[in-house]
This record gives structure tokens, C-alpha cells and sequence, in this order.
């Protein structure tokens, strides 16, 4: 056989393996929300699929392979990183397995005005530069309903807004909690679904705690606790109707609901998720090390291909 065909043939072979091992792996990214209210957390993620014989060590700086989000506020503009670390940890994934990752997009990316965003993620590793299909992202303010500055008993001066969006074919109420002296936003909480039946209420205790009554269902009435810092207490169900319910301030300084029964269904439901406070105006970013691109790879992250001699 002619030594340029043994050539030919090997090159083909290399890159036939190559594309093989690429078309086994696979990177999947999915926005729990594809509408979200502002400084909302951005829930997504991330499924990795290792295709390879070589174990994948998933981090952002360090590990064999450097997983990246692309967020675009509009083509060519992306958005920033803040200081915030994507991972405590290495995450590994064995030769021929799976993982699914979770990540807070508003904690690691500078995502700090309404708009409309694209989000795509990409990984750097053995498998060669895996892109992820594109998903879109609408930030939204809502609809303000009520708005509220209060002292809290420490001092801290705080802003409580209760704002509503449309979600999953029904309407459902937040509560946004801001420090203002601070620029920092402790949490933007969904209190579930709203019927218009009844306005919301808004009630602080002696103790500075945040008290949210309302409807939630045609028979159902949800009553949300959080501490002055947007810290969740409880959310507790009551029955009744919207000329019957009430918060009522005891005479010790505490709220309750007055006029309502105990819901028959399940009365108490776990509390929204605790927020870490976030600064709405944007960080520095971090001086991050520069990534280096495995072997055999071009600057723009796309596998270099064996250069065949097609002379005799």
C-alpha cells in the first residue's frame, strides 16, 4: 500500500476517533424559570455526560475540565462574573457516567437590571470544548403592590415590596427585602399562587418579623413569617373567606390570623429558601488565572486537525 494512503488512513482514523469521543459526551443545560422577577434567583442546570475512558474533574479554574457559563445580555455583550466561587469543590465524573450540577445564576454572574438575557454553558476538558443548547431568559420588575421602609428593632433600616408575576399560567405574589443604607437585597421570595379576592397584607410584630397574608386558592389563605433580614419562619394555611380574615396585633405586640380556621389540607409547608444578601449594584470582577487549553487545541477552544500531505 502506498505510504501516503497508510497516511491518509491514519489521519481519518484520528479524527474519527476524536469526533467519536466528542459525540458521546455531552453538556445539557436547563433554567428552572425562564421568566424571573429581578434579583430573583436564576435556578439552572447543568448535565454533564462523560462519553470518555479519562475521568472528568469539573471546577472553574482548576481540574481537567473548566465548565463556563455564556450569558449575553445582547448579542457580543456578555455579562460579568462576580467574586462568588462556582464550586467549593471539584466535581468528578467516572468514564462513561453522568452528573447534574446546580448553580445560582444571580450569585455567580453580575445579572443586575431587567431584560432580556441568553444563557448558554460550555466545557473545556478531554472531550475537547462541549457547548450546550441556548436558553432564554426574561428578567422582569413585576407588579408592585405594596411597599413598606421599616426599622428593624437592631436598627437596620429595611425596604419590604410585594410584587407579582405570572407564573406557570397563574399569578403568584413575591416578597422582595432590600437594605438600602447597605445596597444590599436580602432575598426575593415566591409566596405561591395569588387570587385577586383579597389584597395582600403586610404586618410587622414587636420583634421586627414580616408577616404576609394572602389568597392563595379560592378557600385557601397563606400567611408567610420572615424574620426583618428576609430570613423564612414558617407559612402556615388558613381557611376563610377575604371579608373575614385578618392579621390582628395582640396586645403583647404579636400578629396573628383572626377570623379563619386551620386549612384542612397541609397546613404547614416548608419555608422558602434562605437567600445570601446581594449587592443590586455591580462588583469588581476578580483577577482570575488565565485557563490553559489541553494539547492539541487552538486558542479558540476548537480541536487543531492532523495536517495530511496529499503530495506523493
Amino acid at each position: 500500500m502506498n505510504p501516503c494512503t497508510i497516511l491518509r488512513l491514519t489521519a481519518l482514523a484520528t479524527l474519527a476517533a476524536a469526533g467519536s469521543a466528542t459525540a458521546q459526551s455531552e453538556i445539557r443545560l436547563r433554567l428552572a424559570q425562564s421568566i424571573v422577577l429581578h434579583m430573583e434567583s436564576i435556578l439552572a442546570t447543568v448535565t454533564i455526560e462523560n462519553g470518555t475512558s479519562e475521568e472528568f474533574a469539573v471546577g472553574e479554574t482548576n481540574g481537567n475540565c473548566r465548565l463556563r457559563f455564556d450569558i449575553e445580555a445582547e448579542p457580543g455583550r456578555l455579562i460579568a462574573r462576580t467574586d462568588v466561587p462556582m464550586f467549593r469543590r471539584l466535581a468528578v465524573i467516572p468514564p462513561f457516567k453522568s452528573a447534574t450540577l446546580e448553580f445560582d445564576l444571580l450569585r455567580l454572574y453580575q445579572i443586575r437590571s431587567p431584560g432580556s438575557y441568553s444563557v448558554s454553558a460550555r466545557l473545556h476538558g478531554p472531550a475537547g470544548m462541549l457547548v450546550s443548547g441556548r436558553q432564554f431568559l426574561d428578567v422582569v420588575p413585576g407588579l408592585e403592590v405594596v411597599r413598606i421602609a421599616q426599622t428593624a428593632p437592631d436598627g437596620r433600616r429595611f425596604t419590604y415590596q410585594l410584587r407579582t408575576l405570572g407564573r406557570n399560567r397563574q399569578e403568584h405574589l413575591f416578597l422582595r427585602v432590600d437594605e438600602e443604607a447597605a445596597e444590599l437585597c436580602h432575598g426575593v421570595f415566591d409566596l405561591g399562587a395569588q387570587v385577586r379576592l383579597l389584597t395582600p397584607l403586610l404586618r410587622f410584630d414587636r420583634l421586627g418579623r414580616v408577616h404576609v397574608l394572602h389568597q392563595s386558592a379560592p378557600a385557601r389563605f397563606t400567611h408567610s413569617v420572615f424574620e426583618a433580614d428576609g430570613t423564612p419562619v414558617q407559612t402556615v394555611f388558613w381557611t376563610s373567606t377575604p371579608a373575614e380574615i385578618q392579621l390582628r396585633r395582640t396586645e403583647d405586640g404579636d400578629i396573628v390570623v383572626a377570623g379563619a380556621r386551620p386549612y384542612e389540607g397541609d397546613r404547614y409547608v416548608a419555608p422558602p429558601r434562605a437567600q445570601e444578601p446581594r449587592r443590586p449594584p455591580e462588583p469588581a470582577r476578580p483577577e482570575r488565572r488565565p485557563f490553559e487549553l489541553p494539547p492539541g487545541y487552538g486558542p479558540n477552544g476548537r480541536r487543531i486537525e492532523p495536517r495530511v500531505d496529499s503530495q506523493p
